[in-house]
């Protein structure tokens, strides 16, 4: 570009001088003649860079050129600067991700604005959860909702697998709680109703991930016996993978019990 710049300049100023000569000029009076209606060639030639836009680049070399030998010269400020810069980007960096993973991201579900979350309200807990035998009296009596399911969320330990004991994320569920974020499993079955009465749920529906981790990706873990806090349960289920808990960011186990360890729902 400064090459074709310097072309041009000189073109006009030729051709100006040569229109001077034609009209009875000397060449150097014409030459002189040309330089004077022209101006200043530097001058012209940084209007010209203007018009271009080239003096932003040109501006930012010069600027980070100055910037690293100020900052060469003194390790102290570079150092300082360089982790106020770290901090800064990082905290940045946090907030975004707290602000998109709460707020900004839909759920990961078929029609996540159909799920809803049911809580009690009151003066003093403006977000109170169920207890379950509420759950099941809007359950029997439910005419607004497609299904309505319930679960809570609690750490199981791992064992018998060969292994020393894995601690796990867990959530005690209701039948139908698939359902209600409308995906199912990939092998096996969700929960039914008898498994939610007392004693019959001793049943539990594993992450891929604890099935690949934990179990080998063994093709024959359905109806495997597997031992969470030193009880025996049957497996009936694997989720597929990537699949998160709406509360949770991690995938977990899931297994039904009795309804008294429900605390929340989801409907």
């Amino acid at each position: 570009m400064e090459s074709e710049l310097d072309k041009e300049l000189r073109y006009h100023v030729e051709r100006q001088t040569e229109e001077n000569v034609a009209a009875g000029m000397s060449a150097r009076e014409a030459r002189e003649a040309a330089s004077r209606m022209f101006g200043e060639v530097t001058q012209i030639e940084e209007e010209c860079r203007d018009m271009r836009q080239t003096q932003y680049l040109e501006n930012f070399v010069q600027d980070v050129r100055y910037a690293a030998r100020m900052l060469s010269k003194s390790s102290v400020f570079t150092v300082v600067i360089v982790l106020t810069l770290a901090l800064s980007i990082g905290a940045n960096s946090a907030i975004f991700s707290v602000v998109h993973g709460v707020l900004l991201r839909p759920l990961p579900y078929p029609q996540p604005e159909r799920i809803a979350r049911v809580f009690y309200r009151s003066t003093s807990y403006p977000k109170f959860p169920l207890n379950p035998w509420d759950f099941l009296d809007f359950r029997a009596r439910n005419r607004s909702f497609e299904n309505f399911a319930m679960y809570t969320h609690a750490d199981v330990q791992l064992s018998g697998t060969g292994s020393d004991p894995v601690k796990l994320s867990a959530f005690r569920i209701s039948s139908g709680y698939f359902r209600v974020l409308g995906v199912q499993p990939v092998r096996g079955r969700e929960f039914d109703f008898s498994e939610e009465r007392k004693g019959n749920g001793n049943v539990v529906i594993l992450s891929d991930r604890v099935w690949r981790n934990q179990f080998g990706a063994a093709p024959d873990i359905l109806g495997r016996k597997v031992l969470l806090d030193s009880q025996p349960y049957t497996v009936v289920g694997l989720m597929p993978a990537g699949l998160d808990h709406p509360g949770n960011s991690y995938n977990s186990v899931a297994y039904g019990d009795t309804v008294d360890a429900w605390t929340s729902v989801y409907v």
